[in-house]
């Protein structure tokens, strides 16, 4: 399930059903311009400029989300469940849709309305 980084508060589930991530608060950074909100796992405040476009790992030991920058871009984040080390990839994008996050791989959109690049983002395990 791919999430819009345009959605409001959304609730998901992990693959296994034993965890849940949440964005809330969610508003625009500009008018008609994707969200941001805060992020939740199991309750705990992950990161508070969460763009909504997450999504689990297949075994459900991590999350990644786009977080926003200072200067209206994304970066991509991984969160540990097992550890709850957070993991910053310094690459910028611009708005990330993320699609997939499977063995070691997040695949995505970059800019998915204007220009669309697809990504295919390998993550060192942490």
């Amino acid at each position: 399930m791919t999430i819009s980084p345009w959605t409001g508060d959304i609730e998901v589930s992990s693959p296994d059903n034993k965890k849940t991530a949440k964005v809330s608060n969610t508003c625009e950074i500009a008018m008609g311009a994707p969200t941001s909100g805060i992020l939740y796992v199991n309750g705990k405040v992950i990161s508070m400029c969460c763009n909504p476009s997450i999504v689990w790992s297949v075994d459900s030991q991590y999350l990644a989300f786009p977080e926003w920058t200072r200067s209206n871009n994304q970066r991509l984040m991984i969160y540990c469940i097992e550890t709850g080390k957070l993991k910053k990839l310094f690459k910028t994008y611009n708005v990330l849709e993320l699609a997939e996050y499977s063995e070691s791989t997040i695949v995505g959109v970059d800019s998915p309305i204007h220009k669309p690049k697809k990504l295919s983002i390998r993550v060192k395990p942490f």
